[in-house]
């Protein structure tokens, strides 16, 4: 699974084995983080700094099926009243998803069927909190829920859930009146509203409630409460029963325990409770403690210094990553080196991936394992191939892909090359030539065994000699007699197997002896040996 919080106080979370995202909502240090549990690592994702960047005050968070991390961000950069930001999980990248309208300061978000999302506003509505339901692909907003406090009592909205039944379930942070920062009285009150028409029930209010933030629906759809105060009665974890309203202790935060000040709270596929605190550490900047449901029992899971006060949490299931495979060319020679490229493959965390080649095509992974996701291997042997890459991300989710490429590794044949005539005429340059003159075009004809592209030079003989081991000269005047040959024309042809023919014509050819040099080279470079022969360039006769 895949942990996932907001971080600057790190405020949300989401888990199994299970990567955390956490956003930090301090304006100077807004940032998503990633943390994995099993490995201990912390990575940042996106931050408020750079240019183009949208985070001021992110404060909750949550992962859509893709991957894409949505973030409640309750006073974005150059939006006035907030927005929900998407950030891609393996860039970084901000965009906009929804702002202004009925937003003036978002502080939860949760997914409901069919990848809608509901956006909790603590001072929208009558000021006193409203839910707005977004389209995640428009922005379009719907106010489905508002005035949670119609008899006076309760105000200021923090947390919600969607319930399995699609039921929203939200969290009241204090009395109206009661100042924020009073942490003597229990405040707060826990609300089940109806999607459909925005109508509220109250399940449970005070007792054990002090100034609730965060909450998640247990299997048995009960209602764990994370209390940020604690106190009176020092209880950080509630449980709350959805259909009597009676409250439990779960955990507490006296001295002897890790947690300070609890924000928000998700449960992990074994049951166990993951609290974003405030105020975790020695140097207080927050962190994540894991909490057992059944005993209470508390361990820390992580205060990275990356961490600045956490807030929000959700969970996720880790996904298996998808794999992608290019292969170029897919026709080689043989001995000829292939390019596989995995680099388009996937993993909907953003975590770095291992990569695994079978290159002989019997399902074995037994080529290189490690996180470069190219390969260029060499095939000797000729015929069909299929190739596989396996990717692995880091808690044993893998995929494969894999592509075919053929291996042709036999030169093309080039047989029964000959010319319609030998002997080809240049006209005079004065007065035309008789009609029993030969001709000034030939036709090279040959066969192929495959299609090919067929190259024709056309070299003309030069006479020189050749002394003392050199090279033969035309310019010497003493040393044994040799010739030279001198390319003077090229054509390139496409050839198809079996018979052939090439128009060979001696416009602009000086008279004397030439030398006709065919090859053929394949689809993958593969090329035939050479075949020549000679032909004359005479002056026609006037």
């Amino acid at each position: 699974m895949a942990v996932v919080l907001p971080v600057a106080a790190p405020d949300a979370v989401a888990v199994d084995p299970y990567v955390v995202y956490t956003a930090n909502n301090e304006v100077d240090g807004a940032v998503i983080l990633r943390s994995e549990p099993a490995t201990g690592s912390t990575v940042e994702i996106s931050r408020n700094g750079p240019l183009g960047s949208l985070f001021q005050h992110p404060y909750d968070l949550a992962v859509e099926a893709d991957g894409s991390i949505l973030v409640a961000d309750m006073g974005v950069r150059n939006q006035k009243d907030g927005a929900v930001i998407r950030v891609d999980p393996f860039t970084g990248r901000q965009t906009v998803v929804s702002s202004g309208d009925n937003f003036y300061d978002p502080s939860g978000i949760a997914i409901g069927p069919g990848g809608v999302l509901y956006v909790l506003d603590n001072l929208a509505g009558a000021d006193s909190g409203a839910v707005i339901r977004v389209d995640p692909s428009t922005g379009a907003q719907q106010l489905i829920a508002s005035d949670f406090n119609p008899l006076g009592l309760f105000d200021l909205p923090f947390g919600i859930a969607v319930d399995s039944d699609g039921s929203l379930v939200v969290v009241n942070r204090a009395l109206a009146g009661a100042l924020p920062a009073e942490c003597l009285l229990p405040t707060g009150s826990v609300i089940r509203i109806n999607p459909a028409d925005g109508s509220q029930v109250l399940i449970s209010e005070l007792s054990r409630l002090s100034r609730p933030l965060g909450l998640v629906i247990d299997s048995d759809r009960s209602i764990l409460v994370a209390n940020e105060c604690g106190t009176p009665n020092g209880v950080g974890v509630v449980r709350v029963n959805p259909a009597t309203g009676l409250q439990a202790d779960v955990t507490s935060n006296n001295d002897e325990d890790f947690l300070r000040t609890p924000e928000r709270v998700a449960r992990n596929p074994a049951g166990e409770l993951l609290v974003t605190d405030y105020s975790l550490g020695a140097d207080g900047d927050g962190g994540i403690v894991k909490v057992s449901s059944a005993t209470g029992a508390q361990s820390v899971v992580s205060t990275d210094n990356l961490f600045n006060h956490p807030l929000g949490i959700s969970v996720v299931a880790n996904r298996a990553p998808t794999a992608s495979l290019t292969i170029k060319p897919t026709l080689v020679a043989a001995a000829d080196r292939v390019t596989l490229d995995a680099s388009g493959s996937r993993d909907p965390e953003g975590l770095r991936l291992v990569y695994e080649w079978d290159l002989d095509g019997d399902g074995s992974f037994e080529a290189g394992s490690g996180t470069t996701p190219t390969a260029m291997p060499r095939f000797a042997v000729d015929g069909p191939k299929t190739v596989r890459v396996r990717v692995n991300d880091p808690h044993g989710g893998r995929a494969v892909a894999e592509g075919r490429i053929t291996v042709d590794g036999s030169r093309p044949v080039l047989t029964g090359l000959r010319a319609l005539t030998r002997v080809l005429g240049v006209p005079s340059r004065r007065g035309r030539s008789s009609a029993a003159s030969p001709p000034r075009a030939t036709t090279l004809r040959f066969r192929l065994s495959e299609a090919a592209i067929v190259t024709v030079g056309l070299d003309r003989a030069r006479n020189g000699r050749r002394a003392k081991g050199r090279a033969c000269s035309p310019r010497a005047k003493r040393g044994r007699r040799c010739i030279t040959w001198t390319r003077v024309r090229t054509i390139r042809r496409s050839g198809t197997p079996g018979e052939n023919g090439i128009v060979l014509r001696a416009r602009g050819l000086r008279p004397g002896r030439y030398r006709v040099v065919l090859t053929a080279t394949d689809e993958v470079g593969n090329r035939s040996p050479q075949r020549a022969l000679e032909l004359r360039v005479v002056r026609l006769p006037r």
